[in-house]
Order: structure tokens, then sequence, then C-alpha cells
């Protein structure tokens, strides 16, 4: 044949195949349909635990009104189950079949999932659909209102707090006066970033007035998160029995709802004053259960936060590698999604553990890389003054007397300042070793005396243990004749550190030369 007769073969070869396959595909669109049809009929009365497959076969079935509601069906049930990657993936083909009101909804959900996972960015790029969309729906102004607050949200972990503020003015403007969800959620954001940023009585009264909103509507979800924040105020504050009250009222409330991400928050909280308060085999097991609720949903940033407190707990029982462990684990996940705060405390805590171990120089680097992340953030807060404290005793140790009075004027600014009583107590047992550095027996005892009944107001069981322990180092040096003050002294830390199991403490109060003769 010649070359165009091998053409036409060609193309006639072709449009067979074309016209095969149209026949096909019509047929395989006409057998999903039926399928799809089937497991309606099959399982009329429950058919949740096929919402994927239904989804799927009108989806090939090209019946995609079907489609779209099982994929929103699909969706909605794997966010509520915490499946993120399933829940992302239903909603992203949900897309392509629905109005830009109805987008703008999984827009907003999407933001949500990549939040809780730790994917800041694309959870403000999902958000930013999802206010571009609203907008064009301006009578909508609530959710207008609760996708900004979200996008603050999600400045405030990245220590954005000026940006955050931004975004939850324009929240504000949207909602006006009148009570809702979205109003209370807002004010307890603000409220949340008044507490990080150091002003404690903003952030009471912004609780306050949240709670008030969320208690007048019975909005649930809303107070369950705004005992959990109160607890927190409570805590930086030193009303720590107050604060297990209120955590322990937001447990219920979430328990109550369902709600596991805000109860495995609210157990961490609750978790951590039983720490504070001694009672370290309780804090551990509520930590525990804690965390295995951010493992289950995936709630990255909570999984750093409760392994980080649990470094912190292993690290005052002595066991350094096991809290080194944590505390690298929480750095990384914590430089990964930009949230500074939890960078530099994993700094700081790993600085804690070099300083245990006289590794003052890197005691030294770790804290100056918490300043640095903490300059960014614009912060002054516990954390700061922690930070400035733990400075001056490395500084101390490293012989440099004039820095480490400096660092424990600046945390001793900010604890009174901000009337954190816990931090206040930790630096006036500095400047106990400070004086009794310097010889100054009288101002030594003093100061740490002082550091003492903070302790005990507060019932610190883990710091009334180091005051006294500073306390029989004092007596054991002081020309005075002290043997009945030293001995107590010695007594009293040794009774805390065994009853709380910190063996490293207890190691080192047995390690003190006996009473002078």
């Amino acid at each position: 044949r010649g070359l165009s007769d091998q053409r036409y073969a060609f193309v006639q070869a072709l449009l067979r195949d074309v016209a095969y396959h149209m026949q096909l595909g019509t047929r395989l669109r006409r057998l999903h349909r039926l399928a799809a049809q089937a497991y309606e009929r099959l399982y009329a009365s429950d058919l949740s635990p096929h919402y994927a497959d239904l989804a799927y076969h009108f989806e090939k079935g090209e019946a995609f009104g079907k489609a779209a509601a099982y994929l929103r069906k699909a969706g909605d049930q794997a966010r509520e189950a915490y499946q993120n990657e399933a829940a992302l993936s239903f909603y992203e083909r949900l897309l392509a079949y629905v109005g830009k009101e109805e987008q703008a909804q999984i827009h907003a959900y999407r933001g949500d999932i990549f939040y809780s996972i730790g994917a800041y960015d694309d959870a403000l790029s999902a958000y930013d659909q999802a206010l571009k969309l609203g907008q064009m729906q301006e009578e909508n102004a609530r959710a207008l209102a609760d996708i900004a607050r979200r996008i603050a949200s999600v400045y405030v972990d990245k220590g954005a707090y000026d940006t955050a503020q931004e975004w939850l003015g324009r929240a504000h403007q949207w909602l006006g006066s009148q009570e809702s969800p979205e109003l209370a959620r807002t004010l307890l954001l603000g409220a949340g970033v008044a507490y990080r940023q150091g002003d404690l009585n903003q952030a009471l009264t912004q609780c306050e007035t949240a709670l008030d909103v969320a208690s007048r509507i019975d909005a649930l979800p809303e107070q369950a998160h705004g005992y959990r924040l109160l607890g927190t105020i409570h805590t930086g504050s030193g009303a720590l029995q107050v604060a297990v009250e209120d955590y322990q009222t937001s447990l219920a409330l979430c328990v109550q709802l369902g709600d596991l991400r805000q109860q495995s928050m609210a157990g961490n909280s609750l978790a951590a004053v039983y720490y504070y308060l001694g009672q370290w085999d309780k804090a551990e097991q509520t930590y525990l259960q804690s965390l295995e609720i951010a493992e289950k949903i995936g709630f990255v940033n909570q999984q750093a936060t409760v392994a980080n407190n649990l470094g912190e707990l292993y690290l005052l029982q002595g066991r350094f590698a096991d809290a080194e462990t944590q505390f690298q684990t929480c750095l990384r996940t914590w430089q990964r999604t930009g949230f500074l705060l939890g960078v530099a405390l994993s700094y700081r805590n790993l600085a804690q553990i070099a300083a245990n171990r006289q590794q003052w120089s890197l005691a030294q680097n770790f804290l100056e890389e918490s300043l640095r992340a903490l300059g960014e953030l614009n912060s002054r807060d516990w954390v700061l003054a922690e930070v400035y404290r733990l400075l001056a005793e490395v500084r101390l140790a490293q012989g440099d007397k004039q820095a480490a009075w400096a660092h424990c004027h600046q945390a001793l600014a900010i604890a009174t300042e901000q009337r954190i009583k816990l931090v206040e107590s930790n630096v006036r047992r500095v400047m106990g070793q400070l004086y009794r550095s310097e010889g100054d027996w009288q101002k030594a005892e003093t100061a740490l005396r002082e550091s003492l009944a903070l302790a005990e107001e507060l019932g610190l069981r883990y710091e009334q243990g180091k005051a006294w322990y500073e306390l029989a180092l004092l007596y054991q040096t002081w020309e005075d004749d002290s043997l009945a003050l030293q001995t107590e002294a010695r007594t009293q830390a040794r009774t805390i550190f065994s009853e709380l199991n910190a063996h490293w403490d207890l190691a080192r109060v047995d390690a003190l030369a006996g009473p002078k003769n």
C-alpha cells in the first residue's frame, strides 16, 4: 500500500480506539453509579462507615452533586476523628464541586488541620483563601471574624504578637458588641496574647469577660477554653490550688464535649500544676495521658509541649539523659514549626542540664540562643525572667559576679512587675547565693528565707527543698555558731528531696560536709 493508505489505516484505528474507550467510559460511569446506589440501599440504616466509598463511586460516575455530599461527610468524619491526611484529601477533592460560600468554609477547615499539625504557612494560605471567598458575602460578618481570629492564632504560635493583635482588631470590628461564641473565642485569644506578653491584669480581665459571655450564651467549648486559660493565669500568679480547680473544670467540660484537642491541653496544664506542687507521680501520669491523646489526633505542637514538660520533670528527678532527649526533640519540632517561644524554652531547659553538669560555657551559649528567640518575640514573661535568673547562676559559677547581679536584677524586675511569685522565689534564692559568695551572711540568709517563704506560700515543695539546701550551704560556711540551723536546713532539704525522689539533689545534700564542731 501507498503512504496515504497507511495514514488512512492509522487514523481509522485511532478513531476506533477512541470510540471504544468512549463507550467503555460511559459504561464505567454507569457501573460506578450503580455501585454507589447499591451501597445506599444495602447500608441505608447506617451509611457513615461507607462515606468514602460512596464519594469515590459517585465521583467516578460523574454524579457530582452526590459526590460532593459524600465528600463533605467523609471529610467531616475524618476531621472529627483527627485523621488529618484523609480529611485534607476529601476536602481538596470537594473544592471542585461546590460554590464559593462552601469553599470558604472548606478552606477554613483545611486551615484548622494545617494549624493542628504545625504547618503554619499552609494554614495561613488556607485561611487567606477562606477570607477572600468569605468577603464576597459581607453579611456573614461572624464567619469572617472567626477566620480573622484563626489567622491571629497562627501568628500567636509563630510569636508575631503585634500581627496577631492586628488580626484580633479586625475580628472585633466584624463582630461588634453582640454576644456570640465567636466573640468569646476572640476575647480568649486576646487574653492569651496579653498573658504571653506578661500583662497578667489584662489577661485576667479579658479571660473573665470571655467566660461571662460564654456562660450567658451557654457556649460550652468556649467555657472549657476559658477555664483552662484562667488556670494558666492563676498558675502564673502563684494561686496553684485555684488553678487546679480551673483545670479540672475545663477537663470535665472537654470530656463532656468529646473535645480531644482541648482535653489534651487541659490535662497537660493540670499536670504542670501537680508538678509545681511536688505531686510528681500524679504529674507524670497526667502528662502521659495528655501525650497519648495528642499523638492520637496528630496534634504536633501539643506533643512537643507535653514532651517538654515531661523533660522538665525528668530533669528534676536527675534523669538528665531522658530530659535531654525530650528537650532536643521539642527544639527540632518548634524550630520546624517556627514556634519561637518553644524554641526559647527548649534552649533554656538544655541550659539547665548543662549547668547541672557544670558545663558553664555550653549553658551560657544555650541561654544566649534563648534570649535571641525571645528578642524576636518582644516578649516579657516568665520565660524571659527564668532565662535571666539561670544566666545569673551561670555567670556566678564562671566568677563574673557583676554580670550575675545584673541578670538577677533583670529577672527580679520582671518577676515583681508581673507578680510571678514562682520566679521571684527562684531569683531570691540566686541572690542568696551571690551574697554568700561575697561573705555577706546576713543578707544571704535574708534572701534565702524570702525565697523559702514564697515557695511555702505557693506550696512549691521542690523550690522549698532548694532554698533549704542553699541555707545548709550558707550555715556550713558561716563563721557564727550555726550548728542547729545547719542541721535543720540539711534535714529539711533531705526530707523534701527524698519525698520527691529528686535523686540528683538528694546526692548533693548528702555530699555536704558535716556540721562544724
